[in-house]
């Protein structure tokens, strides 16, 4: 008699596992170059596996002006990497750019 096996569906909130070679970003380096240089180390062809490694989805969207799903990757990577979400936001992406005249309370809202 054969026994079923339950495996989870995609984006059902599955465990996520570490990251143990993804880069530190440098200073002033997008967030979006970080996954490029992971993308390198690890040898991938398709983007669509680096997307669900790091997001543990296919859907979500790598942009370099304004990344999505950011809480995410770093509750993935987070041992590899001590930063935040609010920090990786603030240091690695173009927000500060967009909302430089933005008002303050858009920046409170998105951040």
């Amino acid at each position: 008699m054969m026994t079923k096996i339950n495996v989870p569906k995609l984006g059902t909130g599955v465990q996520m596992v570490t990251l143990p070679f993804f880069p530190s970003p440098y200073p002033n380096e997008l967030f979006y170059s970080v996954l490029a240089r992971y993308k390198v180390r690890c040898g991938y062809i398709s983007d669509r596996h680096l997307l669900y490694e790091v997001f543990n989805r296919y859907t979500t969207l790598a942009s370099p002006e304004m990344p999505n799903c950011i809480s995410l990757a770093v509750d993935n990577i987070r041992p590899t990497i001590a930063s935040t979400a609010k920090e990786i936001i603030r240091d690695h992406t173009l927000f500060p750019l967009y909302t430089a005249f933005s008002p303050s309370i858009f920046k409170r809202v998105v951040a």
